[in-house]
């Protein structure tokens, strides 16, 4: 069963990308919103786009659509498990919740 937890909330539901300051990765957003929250300002959308490879190297895929980032690619392939690796880095656990658990239990996640 799942359970609410009271001590890790994010105050502030908000936006994760701006499209017109040229922000377009979402992953790069939802890392600087999380660590927003426990006051890492240093940990921004530049950073994350820096340490994911996005803002390195677009991807251009011939089999199908997968956007055109590292990350949108790798998250599409279905293996997230890079998402937690950049979060111990630098000190930090994580969870990766997938859509299909995220919409079974919405009011927990936010």
């Amino acid at each position: 069963m799942m359970t609410k937890h009271k001590g890790n909330i994010i105050p502030h539901i908000h936006r994760f990308i701006t499209d017109e300051l040229g922000e377009n990765c979402w992953f790069n957003g939802c890392g600087r919103y999380v660590m927003g929250a426990p006051g890492e300002p240093d940990y921004d959308y530049e950073f994350f786009a820096g340490v994911t490879g996005d803002v390195f190297a677009q991807i251009y895929t011939y089999d199908r659509f997968r956007w055109d980032g590292v990350t949108d690619c790798l998250l599409s392939d279905g293996d997230p498990s890079f998402i937690g690796e950049i979060f111990e880095k630098y000190g930090y656990d994580s969870l990766f919740v997938a859509e299909k658990e995220l919409k079974a239990h919405r009011e927990t996640y936010l």
